[in-house]
């Protein structure tokens, strides 16, 4: 007898080690232990694991061409640098490599936008927007019914209905009460020891259902935040030239090349999508600019080349996030800051400041689909940023809240909020959650301004772009593969006076 048979007669005393195939061989196989089998799942698994359960509920059909665009090289756009003042030669070698002006486009496209009929369009897409909230709602159920019955399982067996935490608030809106509170019917204080230690990965999900808009009488689903009627007429950002390679072209741009003359880079490339936040911004001449989320500089870097700002101030919480945006600056605009430029340092979840600004720019931290689920490297689906990556929300409303603090309050003055990702949650989720905290009045988000500002790049084959509740979703595209990005516009319109206007009426 062969050792090796030994081997085989010794598994055979194992009779909980058995496994057969075809009937005749004999195999040893151990099913790992949770625990070891949660170690061998990579970062960028569990990020995909995530999207693959979330995403495909909330998008359905067209999660297959989200994910495999994310799952894809992404498409770039390069912005010569006007700071070389050779922006006509640094264009016509871009031109050569078959890539296209976008900017020019751009203004032959956006003369086709009908604003009547886009409007009519977002408007029968409530129904769509509806749809929605109603599937978050319906997963952020699942997911608490799950975690009862993964967290509580040795909790004594009385059956438990999901209906029983859904409750009626006074203005008629669904809201769901914390898993916390529903499982002390269940468990003893002793299995909750520590509880307060941990998030629970339904409370992501929960607070997109707790934003909710209340329902009106007629039992309709109000966006009293949303003025479809009024309309911003966006420019494309003067100065810039952005130039791309046409949608199903995947060439790619080569490095940059020092100008001979000034040293400075010649082009910047960038996710194309980048440039929806400096469209939103609408930047004017003697605008001034705070960017509360700077790093690493790319959008910050896109805004100076307008010429635009009398002030720019930059912030971010990490140093070395701010020291690549100081490096950039170098790159692409000089050895020397310029004298309207600012640094700054400080947590954007609180403006410190008095001074007002006409435009605010809170580009958030987010989960940042493409990175996290292509990039291992400090992934924030790591075990060890659990807590980081469940509070994203939470940051994100208060980051807003800072932002729309430090917006002046003038007619036209915009803020600007933007994130790399698809989720519903960090996007109108974050932005519904800040318009309902923020004591200022006077705030509107210009959705048909935005819309109508990126549709010509739509028309043009470069984005893929759908309407959400508050904002607009650039989505990711194997053939035009920019994004993903969702920005919203809000405005201030001064509130008006009552007692004025019922005068002016009364005179006319």
């Amino acid at each position: 007898m062969s050792l090796k048979f030994k081997s085989g007669l010794n598994t055979l005393m194992n009779p909980v080690s058995i496994r057969y195939f075809h009937g005749c061989s004999i195999s040893y196989a151990k099913k790992l232990h949770w625990a070891k089998e949660a170690v061998k799942k990579s970062h960028v698994d569990r990020a995909l694991e995530h999207y693959d359960d979330f995403y495909a509920s909330v998008f359905k059909n067209r999660w297959p061409s989200f994910r495999l665009g994310l799952l894809s090289s992404p498409k770039y756009v390069a912005v010569p640098n006007v700071f070389t003042n050779s922006v006509d030669q640094i264009s016509e070698s871009l031109e050569d490599l078959g890539a296209y002006n976008l900017a020019s486009i751009w203004t032959a496209q956006s003369s086709q936008i009908e604003r009547d009929l886009e409007e009519m369009k977002l408007q029968q897409d409530m129904e769509g927007v509806s749809k929605l909230d109603q599937t978050l709602e319906k997963i952020a159920l699942t997911k608490q019914a799950e975690e009862m019955d993964t967290l509580y399982h040795n909790a004594p067996r009385q059956k438990m209905h999901i209906e029983s935490y859904v409750t009626e608030d006074t203005a008629g809106s669904r809201v769901l009460k914390d898993i916390r509170e529903a499982s002390q019917e269940h468990v003893t204080e002793t299995r909750l020891k520590g509880a307060d230690d941990f998030l629970l990965e339904s409370e992501y999900y929960t607070f997109y259902a707790n934003q909710l808009n209340p329902r009106n009488h007629a039992g309709q689903t109000e966006f009293p935040y949303t003025k479809i009627s009024n309309f911003t007429k966006l420019k494309f950002p003067p100065l810039l030239r952005p130039y791309a390679f046409e949608a199903g072209n995947t060439n790619t741009f080569p490095g940059a090349a020092r100008h001979t003359f000034s040293g400075l880079r010649e082009f910047i490339c960038i996710n194309g999508a980048s440039l929806a936040p400096i469209i939103a911004l609408d930047l004017k001449p003697d605008i001034t600019l705070l960017d509360l989320c700077s790093g690493p500089g790319t959008k910050s870097l896109l805004s100076y080349m307008t010429t635009c700002p009398l002030l720019m101030t930059c912030n971010d919480v990490e140093s070395g996030r701010l020291y690549r945006v100081k490096n950039m600056f170098k790159e692409f605009i000089g050895p020397d800051l310029p004298n309207n430029i600012e640094l700054v340092r400080f947590n954007a979840t609180n403006y410190p400041g008095t001074f007002k600004y006409t435009r605010v720019l809170a580009d958030v931290p987010c989960l940042s689909d493409r990175i996290s689920c292509t990039m291992p490297d400090n992934n924030i689906f790591k075990p060890t940023r659990i807590k980081e990556r469940l509070g994203l929300v939470n940051v994100q409303k208060d980051i807003l809240l800072s932002a729309l603090n430090a917006l002046a309050p003038e007619e036209g003055s915009s803020c600007v909020y933007s994130t790399c990702t698809l989720s519903p949650i960090e996007n109108d989720g974050a932005v519904s959650a800040a318009l309902r905290e923020t004591p200022i009045d006077g705030l509107e988000v210009d959705l048909l301004g935005l819309w109508t500002a990126l549709k010509p790049l739509q028309q043009a084959g470069f984005f893929h772009i759908s309407r959400t509740k508050f904002g607009v979703l650039i989505e990711p595209n194997i053939v035009s593969n920019f994004g993903p990005m969702y920005v919203c516009r809000i405005v201030y319109q001064p509130p008006k006076n009552s007692n004025t206007d019922a005068v002016l009426s009364e005179l006319e």
